[in-house]
């Protein structure tokens, strides 16, 4: 029985002109104080959270969601009230957490899980299979070596930090984390605010950016890509994916978002 993550995947020149388009587009943004003043940042956590609880079925719209988030009472689920509120009090924070650091990611899962499941922050003791339209597409690795697979999962990105590209070891550890599945429940938010943090570390400027939004916007597409890895043994489409979904975000950046907040050269 395996109990390390050996991860598969080649950079070849696609991924390598996604990764520089995505940057040179980074370097043309400018955010100065005043448009952190403007609250972008808090528009953008409304999005991302809105539309990763909403790729997990949650049906507040985002205006509920803006408004939980700014202490308004909002009609609703009680327990979709809750998630959100769960998610935008780990968002808040997101800057406290060490990505590289398996304790971190535990005490992140318990924030974004709090109040909805007794084994919140533990790994699952049970087996788990994924399901779409009432048919098994995949089985996850059995429970006795979870605890085995995420130290090696968080392994991987300890010793590559400096070796992979960070647009590159998110996908990674995304996918992966997707293939492990964890938790009993809330595989899917934790993973998305987990790739956002690494994005962040790797420049600040991701915090106004809501990937979560465009990987909603693309959810089928999301799941083909991971169900094509899990056949093909390798990362590599997930990764394009992902390349892909981060560079259509930063294109429609000027778009959604006034200009004398968030400007190109």
């Amino acid at each position: 029985m395996f109990d390390k993550i050996k991860p598969i995947f080649s950079i070849d020149s696609d991924k390598e002109k996604l990764i520089l388009q995505i940057e040179e587009k980074l370097s043309s943004i400018k955010i100065d104080d005043n448009d952190k003043k403007n609250n972008l940042k808090i528009k953008s956590r409304v999005r991302s959270i809105h539309s990763s609880l909403a790729i997990e079925s949650n049906s507040l719209s985002l205006e509920a969601v803006s408004n939980i988030i700014d202490n308004k009472m909002v009609l609703g689920k009680p327990y979709e009230i809750q998630e959100v509120k769960n998610a935008n009090e780990l968002y808040k924070k997101i800057n406290d957490y060490n990505y590289k650091n398996e304790d971190d990611f535990i005490d992140a899962h318990m924030v974004m899980m709090k109040y909805f499941e007794d084994d919140n922050g533990l790994y699952r003791n049970l087996g788990e299979a994924i399901k779409r339209d009432n048919e098994i597409i995949f089985i996850a690795p059995n429970s006795i070596v979870v605890p085995a697979l995420m130290k090696s999962l968080f392994e991987f990105l300890n010793d590559n930090e400096n070796k992979i590209h960070p647009l590159i070891l998110s996908s990674i550890f995304h996918y992966y984390f997707v293939y492990i599945h964890p938790f009993t429940d809330g595989n899917g938010r934790i993973v998305r605010f987990w790739v956002s943090l690494i994005l962040i570390c790797y420049n600040y400027k991701f915090e106004y950016i809501p990937i979560e939004e465009e990987i909603y916007l693309n959810q089928e597409e999301y799941y083909n890509s991971i169900s094509e890895c899990h056949n093909n043994g390798n990362v590599n489409v997930f990764i394009d994916f992902m390349l892909k979904i981060i560079n259509n975000c930063l294109e429609k950046l000027p778009r959604k978002l006034p200009r004398k907040n968030l400007m190109s050269h």
